[in-house]
């Protein structure tokens, strides 16, 4: 499974605000501020059909694939590993500098 078959947070989102209903105005199933870059990414996969109705306005609805890219289960994050601690490489510190004598 290729990270294009798991919906991201955002689109994730849209789709549960559009389970809801048929067809739904795409300005009100944005809970994720999702854009037009986002709607058409997730036409592009297949999740949802779009649609302009005679007044203009664009409206979306979750597709079969949409219902089964919301069941897809949300990838665990990467472990990252720990730092181990490193040893000072220090050199050997040099003498101590006396004061000079006036004189």
């Amino acid at each position: 499974m290729s990270e294009d078959d798991v919906p991201s947070t955002r689109e994730r989102k849209v789709l549960e605000a559009l389970i809801i209903a048929d067809w739904e105005a795409e300005a009100n199933p944005n809970p994720g501020q999702a854009g037009e870059g986002t709607f058409k990414a997730m036409a592009d996969k297949g999740w949802i059909e779009r649609r302009r109705t005679p007044n203009g306005i664009k409206q979306a609805r979750i597709t079969e694939a949409g219902r089964a890219a919301l069941k897809r289960p949300i990838p665990a994050k990467p472990v990252r590993p720990r730092l181990k601690m490193l040893r000072p490489k220090l050199k050997e510190l040099p003498p101590k500098i006396s004061p000079r004598k006036r004189g």
